[in-house]
């Protein structure tokens, strides 16, 4: 069985290391310490496993050297984020970002990842705060056992680090049962309203999908519209090329009477106002046709939507500078092949392919699992056997113009599973 859960943080003092043991210098860095019972044993069981092992600790370097040095630990752990070298302290996100950034995952991924930790300010409540799995060692008579709120409230609680193994072992059964495809609505509900408008959008939601794909387009004086174009004689009554255009004309231009006249008052939705909607009801898969990245970046954290989207591009300088300026935003990639998918791994620090059907091989899904990357097939048609032969798949998501047949059949196929 392929293991759901992509790696597991671990804190270091009173959760590997007794406190209470600690021999520091006068610069404060510990010399040595002894470990809590089990601690060792763990970590090996969890590398056994197969799972990535990331120390997130507070803390000069030297400590954490010094103590996973003295107990032939150091070289399990596959990425550090120490606060001496992040420049902040846990419960700061960039902590957490750090180490996630080093094991290549990506917020998509957040939520297959266990944060073990005795600290319910820091290390409870830096993983809560970023979706990330929070479990709490419930052993260190030095720190508060009462949250402070609801972000300090630990979803899963163990009493020594041995207690971590069955818990694990759990949270996959659960993963393999409660796994279920995502599915993103392909320019909304476009076979029911014009494409790319709240029309569209709202009957996607109404469907209870995962994701809405909003294409981006960029109006002449820099405002980000959901818009395909870039011409506007697809979809509006508008002319020309939509970077032509000022904001104050794009606001004006019919985008529904070309679908059906119903429809005439149906406008080009400014990007800002549909992701102020759409926050809590959907997540947003963002195909950019024209956009600056920084200022997508920044409206997507405006609105606190990290953790709640996906980009792409057909555009391959943009999306490495994308990835530049934010590794740890999701990038997903157009593949056929399994080389592709391993150049996406490599040069985008891809978290997501996208393949249709007919490419969707058994080594093209392995590699995305040694990757942790996670398969979206694309398929246009509404064709009941296609959908059923995606779902026996076993795929992460899917991309669909047509995703209320979809969810009908999928709904039929699970029941049938369980």
């Amino acid at each position: 069985m392929e293991n759901k859960i992509v790696a597991v943080l671990l804190d270091c003092g009173d959760t590997l290391v007794d406190e209470g043991t600690e021999i520091k210098n006068s610069a404060g860095a510990t010399l040595e310490a002894e470990l809590i019972p089990g601690a060792t044993e763990m970590v090996h069981k969890v590398k056994r496993c197969g799972y990535r092992v990331a120390l997130v600790a507070d803390g000069p370097s030297a400590t954490f050297q010094n103590v996973l040095t003295q107990h032939n630990l150091h070289h399990l752990f596959d990425a550090f984020a120490i606060s001496d070298e992040v420049g902040v302290d846990k419960p700061d996100q960039r902590m957490f970002v750090h180490a996630m950034n080093q094991l290549g995952i990506s917020r998509t991924n957040y939520n297959r990842v266990l944060m073990v930790g005795n600290n319910l300010e820091r290390d409870i409540r830096g993983a809560n705060a970023l979706g990330i799995i929070s479990v709490w060692l419930h052993w260190s008579p030095r720190r508060s056992k009462i949250p402070a709120d609801d972000l300090e409230v630990p979803q899963h609680t163990i009493e020594q680090p041995l207690d971590l193994i069955p818990l694990i072992e759990s949270l996959e059964n659960q993963f393999q049962l409660q796994q279920r495809i995502e599915i993103v609505c392909h320019r909304g509900a476009n076979e029911y309203a014009p494409e790319n408008t709240f029309a569209a959008a709202e009957i996607c939601v109404g469907w209870g999908v995962d994701y809405l794909e909003v294409d981006v387009n960029t109006s002449r004086d820099g405002v980000l519209y959901n818009f395909h174009g870039p011409e506007l004689e697809s979809t509006t009554n508008g002319k020309g090329k939509i970077d032509r255009l000022l904001s104050s004309e794009v606001d004006q231009l019919d985008a529904g009477s070309w679908f059906n006249p119903k429809f005439s008052h149906q406008r080009v939705p400014r990007l800002e106002k549909l992701l102020e909607w759409i926050k809590g009801k959907a997540k947003v898969f963002f195909d950019v046709k024209a956009a600056d990245p920084k200022k997508l970046i920044d409206l997507v954290y405006s609105f606190g939507i990290e953790n709640e989207c996906f980009f792409w591009s057909s555009d391959d300088e943009w999306l490495k500078t994308m990835h530049q300026l934010d590794p740890s935003l999701p990038i997903k990639i157009n593949v056929k092949t399994v080389d592709e998918v391993i150049d996406a791994h490599k040069t985008y620090g891809a978290s997501i392919v996208e393949v249709s059907l007919d490419n969707t091989t058994q080594d093209l899904v392995k590699v995305c699992q040694h990757y942790s990357i996670k398969i979206m097939i694309y398929h246009q048609q509404k064709d009941a056997k296609a959908f059923y032969d995606i779902l026996e798949w076993g795929v992460e998501m899917v991309n669909l113009n047509h995703a209320d047949a979809f969810t009908k059949i999928a709904q039929v196929f699970y029941d049938e599973r369980h």
